[in-house]
């Protein structure tokens, strides 16, 4: 997915866009409809919905899709009366002196769902056994919601990468010093200044009314060969440098056969000088070729906007990984000539870094994982809502470090409510 490359995410909605905590996924619906974030409007789930649809009928937009621990496909024909007389103003902040029903009570009139908890429905004539616990049903929610988190994400949906948008283009230069120095946990849409909707706004409707193609271009292929490609060995490297090892001669010889193997596909044998230390203007190809391969190709005359995005942050990404391994290199291309073992254990320490810095930048989801493995029967999961994460209003301060569940227990964690 995009986010893997720090690209953004799908047009107005985000991963866990159903998801009704108020620690930030429900802000970029808010800024389109209301142009900011108010504290605690992220409950107000029905009349969020209605908004979407009411907004959305002037484009055609049938529906919209929403993630939580499921994925949602939710019509607007099942939700708005189609008398045009009803739509409400496009983009504009919505202001009511009473509220809407409920969904269903909205269809129809006089009905009415009491509060839970509800009697246990009975057994079906002719059942044997038992059903499953509460408790199981839930922890089955939350394998099924996990098989979507690396790529190629929900197989049933498929993006529109040429007019994909995204709150993490340069240009919104309120969001860009928002997220300076802050923890990526941290960052919130909700900090767009007014200026920024403005711009934002303006780009999803042109990107809803063009009627033009794209350039035909498999972004979703090559985003996924980035990460392919370098999340397996740097995580191979950056765990084999922090490791147990006391011979450091042993840990340069592998580092540097880990960085020679991603490296191998731009170099070329012939351009090495006889002095390599003093003369580095060798590197200098190996480094374009390893920065634009997976983009020198792309008709970039036939991109739209929004693909010119993607491309821009894939070679981003390629270049700052391609710089990295560059550092590396120059340090390693002799290092097993070296004799002192204190400036093999510099070496180690000066790689460790570079590549924590890395990877701490790229962020990818196929970092966040439980370390060690887990066993046989338990399934490795993020905290999440409603089960074992808070759900409060403000932030509250979460921890996302994935542990190990037992598949036997289906102990999902979370209120007493969930048992």
């Amino acid at each position: 997915m995009p986010s893997a490359l720090n690209a953004g995410g799908s047009q107005v909605s985000r991963s866990s866009s159903a998801t009704k905590i108020g620690t930030g996924v429900i802000d970029t619906q808010e800024i389109l409809l209301h142009g900011n974030v108010k504290k605690g409007r992220w409950k107000d789930e029905v009349n969020r919905i209605l908004d979407l649809c009411t907004w959305g009928k002037d484009f055609g937009i049938q529906g919209f899709i929403r993630f939580d621990d499921g994925v949602r496909l939710v019509s607007t024909l099942d939700l708005l009366p189609a008398s045009k007389e009803n739509w409400g103003p496009k983009v504009q902040p919505q202001t009511r002196n009473a509220r809407r029903p409920s969904v269903e009570a909205s269809r129809k009139p006089g009905n009415h769902i009491p509060p839970g908890p509800w009697d246990e429905p009975g057994l079906p004539d002719g059942w044997r056994g038992s059903l499953l616990p509460a408790h199981s049903i839930h922890f089955e929610v939350i394998q099924a919601g996990n098989r979507h988190n690396s790529a190629p994400g929900v197989s049933g949906v498929t993006l529109d990468y040429s007019k994909l948008v995204s709150f993490f283009d340069p240009k919104y230069k309120s969001l860009v010093r928002s997220r300076e120095g802050m923890d990526r946990t941290r960052w919130r849409v909700g900090e767009i200044s007014k200026r920024d909707v403005g711009l934002f706004r303006g780009e999803l409707v042109d990107v809803l009314g063009r009627k033009e193609t794209g350039s035909g271009v498999k972004w979703d292929g090559i985003i996924n060969s980035v990460v392919e490609r370098h999340a397996g060995r740097l995580e191979f490297l950056s765990d084999w440098l922090r490791g147990s090892s006391t011979n450091a001669t042993q840990i340069v010889v592998h580092a540097r056969r880990a960085v020679l193997t991603m490296l191998t596909p731009y170099l070329a044998i012939s351009s090495i000088p006889p002095d390599s230390k003093t003369n580095t203007t060798w590197f200098n190809p190996v480094m374009y070729h390893c920065s634009t391969s997976f983009t020198s190709h792309l008709p970039v005359p036939r991109l739209t906007p929004q693909e010119r995005r993607l491309k821009h942050s894939v070679d981003i990404v390629m270049k700052e990984i391609c710089r990295t391994l560059g550092v590396l290199w120059a340090d390693a291309f002799d290092a097993e000539q070296l004799d002192d073992e204190h400036e093999k254990w510099n070496l180690v320490a000066k790689w460790t870094i570079e590549v924590k810095k890395l990877m701490d930048w790229l962020g990818w989801a196929e970092w966040v994982k439980c370390k060690p493995a887990c066993s046989q029967y338990e399934m490795c999961s993020l905290p999440q809502w409603p089960y074992d994460a808070r759900w409060m209003d403000p932030e509250p301060e979460i921890s996302y470090t994935p542990k190990c569940m037992s598949r036997i227990e289906q102990d999902p964690g979370g209120p007493e409510w969930l048992s």
